[in-house]
């Protein structure tokens, strides 16, 4: 920091005193606070030539007109301000003589005439025509960088720009006072704004009871919903019920029949089980009707006393499941000629409508023998016998074995007939038909029919075509097997 001293008093003066207007400096001159305001004005440093030429604003110039040109007139000295002594150096030895150190200190100070020039390029020329108009004004002097003032008043400048250079820094910006104003004012607004729909809000409530509200009375809890779900014992009762039903369908018999039995014994008394009590009848019926070996015929069928239909119809499990009968009339398809044969004491024979001997049948070694005969020239209508099956239960029966013809009279064509009679319908159907010849063993197969409890499959052996016959009908391993309902 350079020091400089009042020229006046010798007090000490520091370059931050000259910023903050403390002390004032002229030229080579500095004086304090109170000797700046009586100090009398500097005299003006000698004219400088420019290196262009260019005469210094301070040195005078004349136009081509004659009007003098716009400088600044020379300074005179100020006689009333008094010359320093050598004494009064002597006597304050803090006072540096101002000599080549104050020149050299001020030899980075830019020249008043080049900063006049410089500052005024921009200004518009005079013209002549003004110059001339003007040639009576005074030449008027532009004071440039505080040339032309008075020493106090370049002083108060300077104070004056350096008081506004300090309150330009420590003033906040006007843009931004502004915008702290703004945020401020949309703040309070977001506040009312608030309070408002907050009021609006509460005030569409119920007012608030101030009294303790009690909870509801908790009453006796609703019945349970009822439940569209059986039972379980129902639940139990159907799954039981649909595996003997798959047991049914798959024809395993023995496992149906355990199924069924254990239906009937779990659940009989649930509301499934008395539902089902008459189809499990049946179910049961027909499997142990299937589980029992084929219906065949014994090894012998014999008669009681002769004369008699004793024995005839054969009993099985103590019900008729055979029969041996004279058709006459000799239409097998008329309900009411079927007739049970007597038995002679040899072989099952009737007594009435017969020619030689048939009709006739027999049963030894597990061999049965019909005898039948067309009608003759003395004896209308043929004489015919025929097997009869009872069955037990309804169902599908499958009938099989081997047959053989003996003609022994005359000849005509043969058949075995197969036929489904009704006695309480009083029907009689053909249900097959099987075509035979003399001396040749034909095998009886896909022969099936379906037949109701009680109602009677027939096999007839007989005649077509036309002339005289007399034939023994031979059957072999005949037997009736009963078939699971499809």
């Amino acid at each position: 920091m350079q020091v400089f001293y009042c020229d006046t008093c010798g007090t000490k003066v520091t370059e931050s005193d000259l910023e903050r207007g403390r002390a004032a400096r002229f030229g080579a001159q500095t004086f304090c606070f109170k000797c700046k305001q009586t100090a009398p004005v500097s005299v003006a440093a000698p004219a400088r030539k420019s290196s262009a030429g260019i005469p210094a604003v301070g040195s005078a110039r004349k136009s081509s007109a004659g009007t003098p040109a716009v400088g600044a007139s020379p300074r005179k000295s100020n006689p009333s301000l008094p010359a320093v002594s050598d004494a009064a150096r002597k006597s304050n030895p803090r006072m540096p003589a101002v000599g080549d150190a104050v020149r050299k200190s001020n030899r980075n100070l830019t020249p008043v005439a080049a900063v006049g020039r410089k500052s005024n390029r921009n200004l518009t020329p005079v013209s002549e025509g003004a110059r001339k108009s003007n040639a009576a004004l005074p030449a008027v002097v532009v004071p440039e960088h505080g040339q032309g003032l008075s020493p106090a008043d370049r002083l108060h400048r300077r104070a004056d720009s350096t008081r506004q250079s300090h309150v330009g820094e420590r003033a906040f910006p006007l843009g931004t006072v502004a915008g702290v104003i703004g945020v401020i004012l949309l703040l309070i607004g977001l506040v009312l704004i608030f309070g408002r729909s907050r009021r609006g809000s509460t005030s569409n409530q119920p007012p608030a009871h101030t009294h303790e509200e009690k909870p509801p009375e908790e009453g006796p809890e609703p019945p349970p919903e009822k439940s569209n779900a059986p039972p379980p014992a129902e639940m139990a009762a159907i799954t039981a019920w649909n595996k003997a039903e798959e047991f049914y369908r798959a024809q395993k018999w023995a496992e149906a029949r355990d199924a069924y039995q254990a239906f009937q014994n779990s659940h009989g008394t649930t509301k499934e089980g008395k539902a089902r009590a008459d189809t499990v009848k049946a179910r049961l019926a027909t499997v142990l009707e299937a589980l029992r070996p084929p219906c065949q015929l014994p090894d012998s069928w014999k008669g009681g006393n002769a004369g008699t239909t004793d024995n005839n119809p054969l009993l099985v499990d103590g019900k008729p499941r055979w029969r041996l009968d004279q058709i006459w009339p000799d239409d097998p398809l008329r309900p009411g000629s079927y007739k049970p044969m007597p038995w002679n004491g040899q072989a099952w024979q009737p007594r009435e409508n017969t020619h030689g001997d048939q009709p006739q049948a027999s049963l030894a070694g597990g061999r049965l023998e019909i005898a039948n005969r067309t009608a003759w020239t003395d004896q209308p209508g043929d004489k015919l016998a025929a097997l009869v099956f009872i069955a037990p239960s309804a169902g599908r029966y499958s009938l099989a074995g081997n047959v053989t013809p003996a003609v022994s009279d005359s000849g005509r064509p043969l058949a075995l007939l197969i036929l489904r009679r009704d006695p309480v319908a009083s029907r009689v159907e053909q249900v097959a038909s099987l075509p035979l010849q003399d001396k040749q063993r034909t095998a009886i197969k896909d022969a099936t029919v379906m037949l109701d409890a009680g109602q009677e499959l027939v096999i007839l052996p007989a005649f077509t075509g036309t002339g005289l016959c007399a034939c023994t009908f031979a059957f072999e391993g005949l037997k009736i097997e009963a078939l699971p309902v499809k």
